[in-house]
């Protein structure tokens, strides 16, 4: 934990504490939900409980759960799925607040909570979230208009109104992304997301990866904000693709690369993605056979996109 806060005018702090839950999601995190859970308790305002939604750990990522007297729930289902994991946990939460944060996330901050409480009701919201990747602390009220399916709610630590979450629940129907859609849909209802930016919270998932970075931009781009499938949108991607080959940078060129080339997949078919929580794997794109055929329509696929890429490069 660090010392004392920023202040922040435009946030203040709540004075009047309500009962809250957190709710974690956790999958072999005996490497970090240690210090979660202890920066967690040491918070300002002491919070009611701890709900554990575990996904099949292998670790001794329940013994440390226990330890800290963490109610414990087994996720129900074969197939992993992040908002199925997510309604299984608030279907067990009857305070007014959640606090949804991921095993990987530990708090820098004291007054977190407090402060982000403060934002939330002076914004008449329905989630504040953590923008953790600002340099900068600030505060920043979302609606409709400025929806771009990427910054509006992320979970990584997200306290909600229960209410909203109990009325809407989380769509189970898509594999990633789940947390924009959910703000897509309060803002199609009228609500309002606030996002305090900084370094509130340091982040340290350690399965973060190329792969699951395009998983979330894809879902993104099929589920909540259709304009990331436009051929501009794609040909935008394919030509950073193009400059990061030129510079050198190699591992970022396959990185944009892949993404193009499953957006252009993502524009007929329904994108599917394999959980890494269980031994299951489910086939991506079944309609395409074999895995030898799925392969080689990839291929063609970024080789059509580099040859768009190309050619738009020499009119532009």
């Amino acid at each position: 934990m660090t010392g004392m806060e920023p202040s922040i005018t435009a946030i203040g702090r709540d004075k009047e504490f309500p009962a809250y839950a957190v709710l974690v999601r956790t999958y072999n995190s005996g490497q970090t939900i240690g210090d979660l859970l202890e920066s967690l308790f040491c918070l300002e305002q002491v919070l009611s409980r701890v709900i554990v939604v575990d996904s099949g750990s292998k670790d001794d990522t329940l013994e440390i759960c226990r330890s800290y007297g963490c109610e414990i729930y087994l996720y129900e289902g074969s197939a992993f799925n992040y908002s199925k994991s997510l309604n299984q946990g608030f279907f067990v939460i009857d305070e007014a607040y959640c606090l949804v944060i991921s095993s990987d996330v530990r708090v820098l901050r004291r007054g977190l909570f407090s402060c982000m409480l403060a934002a939330l009701r002076s914004a008449s919201a329905a989630v504040a979230d953590v923008n953790f990747t600002a340099p900068e602390f600030s505060v920043q009220v979302h609606d409709l208009t400025d929806f771009n399916g990427k910054n509006e709610i992320w979970n990584p630590c997200a306290l909600y109104l229960t209410k909203y979450v109990h009325e809407l629940k989380f769509d189970e129907r898509i594999p990633a992304s789940e947390d924009q859609l959910f703000a897509l849909r309060l803002f199609q209802l009228g609500h309002r997301t606030v996002e305090l930016r900084g370094p509130w919270i340091a982040y340290g998932n350690p399965r973060v990866s190329g792969r699951k970075r395009n998983n979330g931009l894809v879902a993104t781009a099929y589920y909540v904000h259709r304009k990331d499938l436009s051929l501009v949108s794609i040909m935008r991607v394919a030509r950073r693709a193009l400059r990061k080959f030129a510079s050198g940078e190699l591992q970022e060129f396959v990185r944009d690369g892949a993404l193009a080339s499953r957006l252009v997949m993502a524009r007929y078919f329904e994108p599917r993605f394999a959980s890494r929580y269980f031994k299951e794997e489910s086939k991506r794109f079944p309609f395409l056979g074999s895995r030898w055929t799925r392969l080689i329509f990839v291929k063609q696929c970024r080789l059509h996109i580099c040859s768009l890429s190309a050619l738009w490069k020499t009119r532009s």
